[in-house]
């Protein structure tokens, strides 16, 4: 299954190395602050689109979270551990559904409940360079 992981530029290198290993939740604190609880899977879109990528929030980080496309393809006998982002609210705390059902296209995510290997990432491409 073909899906994409958006990311940073200045990532891009530690993930070719390393994998997609690192998922996070963005969530704002009661004075509106952006905090990062870790969390054990990857977040991942069937959308390729750059520009509906609606969590972004570049101005909350002061960076380009969809900067770098990476395509990635999970193997059949992995998709198990995929599940789409609406279906992985009923691990979460009634509190944190938002991160998923407060943004435009949601419906396209998918979280895989895993580390993704650098094997499984098949092209990288940049915004405004891609082929």
């Amino acid at each position: 299954m073909k899906l994409y992981h958006f990311t940073a530029e200045h990532l891009v290198d530690q993930i070719l190395k390393q994998g997609i290993t690192r998922g996070v939740f963005p969530v704002l604190d009661e004075n509106g602050r952006l905090q990062f609880l870790i969390n054990p899977c990857q977040w991942l879109t069937d959308d390729p689109n750059w520009y509906t990528q609606s969590w972004a929030t570049r101005e909350k980080i002061g960076y380009d979270r969809t900067a770098v496309r990476l395509t990635v393809v999970i193997p059949k006998e992995h998709r198990q551990l995929l599940i789409r982002a609406y279906d992985y609210l009923s691990c979460l705390p009634e509190h944190l559904h938002r991160i998923i059902t407060d943004w435009p296209s949601s419906e396209h995510w998918y979280m895989f409940l895993d580390k993704i290997p650098p094997g499984w990432i098949r092209k990288v491409d940049i915004r405004g360079k891609e082929q």
